[in-house]
């Protein structure tokens, strides 16, 4: 997942998931169960934060609705 255009994110996101690895393989967990837990954590955290953030906001969402009223 890299969002936008700017390959200092993906860059960065790539460095994240590493150091999630490294941090949940240094409090135990084997290294297969922290690669997957990173994967997790990247995947549908991240993606959810930024999937909320896309959506129209409230005022957007009423703006709109009012138009689709009005035709």
């Amino acid at each position: 997942m890299a969002i936008g255009a700017d390959p200092t994110v993906a860059v960065a996101l790539g460095g994240f998931a590493e150091r999630a690895v490294a941090v949940l393989h240094a409090a135990g967990f084997p290294l297969a169960d922290a690669t997957r837990a990173a994967g997790v954590l990247v995947h549908f955290v991240l993606g959810r934060a930024v999937e909320d953030q896309a959506r129209p906001g409230p005022t957007e969402e009423a703006r709109a609705s009012r138009r689709a009223r009005s035709r």
